[in-house]
């Protein structure tokens, strides 16, 4: 049931705004309400509704969410939006409190994600942002003030820089591609599975009893930065030739590994959506992980979804005829394709 009505909804999408898809749905109590841009969606959304927000760019500058909320897109990876285009958000969003347990998945934010927007509104517990494309993340209003939030999860995004973390506690980065460093973390921080692109040193800084396993490191540069101390590295690859400093632990660590033998396919730099991150058929990291599983995003019991796409059904393709026939019925047909996660 819950399967035919969430296609019949992508349906209605098309059927309004045609592949252009400009309309807003918000479902609210089984209910949707249609909407044609952000504010007035996120205006009408009450705690616990969740917005479908379908292919296109929608201008939001910097808004605050205050309320729990489920914000889900049809994804960032132009190949596999090709029907629906990606959705795209300009502008920053910052979780504020009151927005404890929010979701958001699937969409391509030309700013940053922030928690906060000063020291008294800053702690928003059990968010969850998955499958995204963002610039940087703040776990903080400014990313380096301390925040009492806790239980934050981040998985299978691209962070296209940096992320700072506030000293916020039991928090998780998960087969995340990050194109810059890591700031401001303590402990009851996992960061397990990422893909670092940075080229620089010293991009691990601020940071105290952080446990890595399972990541990628692509600089040839070392990656301690700055008031980092006590963290743990098991079965991490390491393009420089890493090693353990005073006071750190871990252990299965591969390092001094040459680029061009990690992945099926990345030339270097920033992230591109050309690029393949599995594994070589050669890589040391395959069947390396700590769970004996790969290193790097496409490791753990789940991997990196192909296509980052989002756990609501997907329009693979679609036509709608541009005028009724001598009947008044228009033809509309549509390729919908379930996700098991």
């Amino acid at each position: 049931m819950k399967k035919l009505l969430l296609t019949s909804f992508a349906i209605t999408l098309l059927a309004l705004g045609g592949f252009s898809q400009t309309h807003i749905a918000v479902q609210s109590n089984g209910e949707a309400s249609f909407y044609s841009n952000f504010a007035n969606a996120l205006a009408a959304a009450t705690a616990g509704d969740t917005i479908y927000l379908p292919g296109g760019n929608f201008y939001i500058g910097t808004i605050n969410i205050d309320k729990k909320l489920t914000i889900i897109g049809v994804g960032h990876y132009p190949e596999y939006t090709q029907a629906s285009g990606i959705t795209q958000l300009d502008g920053t969003i910052r979780f504020v409190e009151g927005a404890d347990h929010s979701q958001l998945q699937g969409v391509y934010l030309t700013g940053n994600i922030i928690l906060g927007s000063g020291l008294a509104n800053q702690v928003v517990n059990y968010l969850m942002v998955s499958r995204c494309n963002m610039s940087n993340i703040y776990l903080s209003y400014d990313g380096s003030a301390a925040n009492d939030a806790m239980h934050l999860y981040f998985s299978e995004n691209v962070i296209r820089s940096t992320v700072y973390g506030g000293y916020v506690q039991y928090v998780q980065f998960s087969k995340n591609i990050i194109g810059g460093g890591l700031r401001n973390l303590n402990s009851n921080a996992i960061v397990r599975n990422n893909i670092f692109l940075t080229t620089s040193s010293g991009y691990l800084a601020y940071l105290e009893s952080v446990v890595f396993e399972n990541n990628v490191f692509l600089s040839t540069a070392n990656p301690i930065g700055f008031s980092t101390a006590t963290c743990t590295f098991n079965n991490n690859i390491f393009v420089n030739n890493f090693s353990l400093p005073v006071g750190f632990s871990g252990s299965g660590n591969v390092v001094n590994k040459p680029f061009s033998q990690i992945f099926v396919n990345h030339t270097g730099g920033s992230f591109s959506y050309e690029s393949d991150f599995q594994l070589a058929e050669t890589s040391e990291g395959i069947g390396a992980g700590t769970d004996g599983n790969d290193i790097g995003i496409y490791g753990t019991s789940v991997p990196y979804k192909e296509g980052a796409v989002p756990f609501n059904p997907r329009i693979v393709s679609g036509q709608i005829s541009p005028e009724t026939d001598e009947d008044g019925n228009i033809q509309i047909n549509i390729n919908v394709e379930a996700q098991q996660r």
